[in-house]
């Protein structure tokens, strides 16, 4: 991701590995004219579509150095009593009880070119394989060591307003 060119570049690394990281997780990416849809599908409970749709969130403001501000997000989890933080957190539209998690971002941000990564960007996303000439098998060494990396690393980088929700749901 952190060697991509533009935001879709890097959202297209982002779903072509994701599963062999979070295994049964899929990111779906449906661009459209006015809107891109980054959906989440696959065995992705409340808690880590959450926090997926929070990395993505973050993620796209890091890459590009812009903040892009999301068109709508939707959850698939019923809504609490406080829908506050969502609203304040992702400062867009927020939808509950929806088929799928989904962070609606517009199109026209994802041809942003991708900033020289930063050491807070690259902390996150540095163990993301850049250079494979063709993905490992999701069971191998390679990818228990790259998922351990990974989920380490997004704990420490996830925004802190972002772990405030996701404690409340």
């Amino acid at each position: 991701m952190a060697t991509a060119d533009t935001l879709a570049q890097a959202l297209q690394c982002l779903a072509d590995y994701l599963p062999l990281l979070i295994e049964g997780v899929q990111l779906r990416i449906e661009r459209g004219r006015e809107d891109c849809e980054l959906s989440l599908e696959g065995a992705c409970g409340d808690h880590l579509a959450l926090w997926l749709l929070a990395c993505l969130h973050s993620w796209s403001r890091q890459l590009t150095g812009t903040q892009i501000p999301p068109s709508r997000v939707e959850f698939s989890f019923e809504t609490g009593a406080d829908t506050a933080p969502y609203r304040q957190f992702f400062a867009a539209e927020v939808r509950f009880e929806s088929p799928e998690a989904r962070l609606v971002l517009p199109s026209r941000y994802l041809d942003r070119p991708c900033r020289t990564p930063t050491r807070k960007c690259t902390s996150c996303i540095a163990p993301w394989p850049t250079t494979c000439s063709a993905p490992p098998r999701g069971t191998g060494p390679w990818c228990q060591g790259s998922r351990a990396s990974f989920a380490g690393a997004c704990r420490r980088a996830i925004p802190t307003s972002a772990v405030v929700i996701w404690r409340r749901h």
